[in-house]
């Protein structure tokens, strides 16, 4: 299912619109393709995305000349300096990377005093056993198997095999071993001294289990299905508290 399809974005871009007039330079952490990274090129803002995947910033480059694009090491500091960003993005990031507080303590350093973070990420909600993405943690031979079959054992060699030499095992740093989900506790415990939190959103309830039918209704029929897009807006509109499967935070560094 094509991201855009995902509300977390428009909750972000419309929180950031409101605190616009304090915001100039913005950075989308683990930008990805940078196909959001795109949408934050708001007037008057320079905006700037890195990714720790050569690959993906490639095709992010790509699909937008006036963005900045930077490479980023796992294994080295956010290459910025200090106190150097008004907002940074993070979006379906923080449960890929193997030191969130590490990580975090990284964002701190190169936000300026008052700047924003927006974070996307997965709670810890009902339906959260359902997360495809641990499947490759909690059945790793079955996982190389239906991977082989759908991608092929081209795509699987350079997914988790030629990509562990740059840190990165799919798309999680080396040494991560669980799609982590965070209750809002867990949140401010990571954010604690560092960060305020200002408010929070927890929505959609059944989204995992959509999400893996439209995986295989689009491994068979090669396209999406109308019926699986329209009811995951649905459940995006579905707003079950702690039960929840996803959220979104917006904070202030201290």
């Amino acid at each position: 299912m094509n991201n855009k399809e995902f509300l977390c974005e428009d909750i972000v871009l419309n929180s950031i619109s409101k605190n616009s007039n304090k915001i100039r330079k913005i950075l989308d952490f683990g930008c990805g393709t940078g196909r959001f990274t795109k949408r934050l090129f708001l007037p008057k803002m320079e905006v700037y995305g890195c990714d720790v995947d050569n690959n993906l910033l490639k095709k992010a480059k790509k699909r937008q000349k006036n963005i900045k694009f930077t490479y980023v090491s796992p294994y080295k500091k956010i290459p910025y300096k200090s106190n150097y960003f008004d907002c940074v993005t993070m979006m379906g990031v923080l449960e890929h990377v193997s030191d969130e507080k590490e990580t975090l303590v990284e964002i701190y350093r190169i936000l300026k005093k008052g700047g924003y973070l927006y974070i996307y990420g997965l709670n810890k909600g009902l339906f959260d056993i359902f997360d495809t993405g641990n499947i490759k943690f909690r059945f790793p031979y079955l996982h190389k198997v239906l991977y082989k079959l759908f991608y092929g054992e081209k795509a699987y060699r350079k997914e988790f095999v030629f990509k562990i030499n740059h840190g990165i095992f799919g798309d999680f740093t080396v040494g991560k071993n669980w799609h982590t989900h965070y209750s809002v506790d867990d949140l401010n415990k990571l954010l604690r001294t560092k960060f305020k939190l200002n408010q929070h959103w927890l929505y959609s309830f059944t989204l995992p289990i959509l999400l893996a039918i439209d995986f295989v209704y689009f491994s068979v029929f090669k396209k999406e299905s109308k019926l699986i897009i329209w009811l995951a807006r649905l459940d995006q509109k579905l707003k079950m508290g702690r039960l929840s499967y996803s959220f979104v935070i917006e904070c202030q560094k201290l």
